[in-house]
């Protein structure tokens, strides 16, 4: 965790340290739940699946009409599916946020085997940069966030700060349960977004 997706090493001890609030359960356990009820059950697969379908769609309908263009299939799906999966995840205001994000994460996928192996900083500085710059990008979209979802509102399936519920739940969990500061929550949330926005990774 600490070299490919950037949590600091003092961080991760937060994640095997009992809540202060519920000394009985981990902060592995609080994630576990997170993700059975927001990522894996049929409810949130479905909600998730409908609001890409939802977004691709709109996405596809915005191309010109009626215009021939060659183009790289794979590259044509993979940038507008990125988009799709990255909204219905994270919400529309990342995007405004860190419009770059998207390639961003892309640069990082491409470095990411050579960050796992844990070189150091000066053997690979290119795979350190790009790891960086999705880290600041992603910092700068849960400050913003923060900033203007309203938290009493209703627990909505989809809204544009954060986006899906398991987004909003991780994201308060880790920061008022577990006590994570915006580095490591920003990491996190690039391990979640690496998994479900980017697959398959080269």
């Amino acid at each position: 965790m600490e070299v490919p997706i950037g949590v600091q090493r003092e961080e991760i001890d937060l994640f095997f340290t009992p809540l202060k609030s519920d000394p009985k359960t981990h902060p592995v356990d609080l994630f576990h739940q997170i993700h059975h009820d927001y990522v894996t059950s049929s409810s949130a697969v479905n909600q998730l699946t409908a609001k890409f379908f939802e977004v691709f769609s709109d996405i596809v309908d915005a191309e010109p009409q009626g215009q021939w263009q060659e183009v790289s299939v794979y590259q044509f799906l993979r940038a507008r599916m990125s988009k799709a999966s990255m909204t219905a995840l994270c919400g529309s205001r990342i995007l405004e946020v860190s419009p770059s994000i998207i390639d961003d994460f892309w640069a990082w996928d491409s470095t990411f085997m050579k960050l796992s192996y844990g070189f150091p900083r000066f053997a690979i500085p290119k795979a350190y940069e790009a790891r960086d710059k999705v880290h600041e990008s992603t910092k700068r979209w849960l400050k913003d966030a923060w900033e203007r979802h309203d938290w009493s509102s209703p627990d909505v399936g989809w809204e544009e700060n954060f986006g899906s519920q398991v987004m909003r739940a991780r994201e308060k969990n880790f920061k008022e349960a577990v006590g994570a500061n915006l580095d490591t929550r920003a990491s996190n949330a690039m391990g979640l977004m690496f998994a479900l926005v980017f697959p398959p990774h080269s």
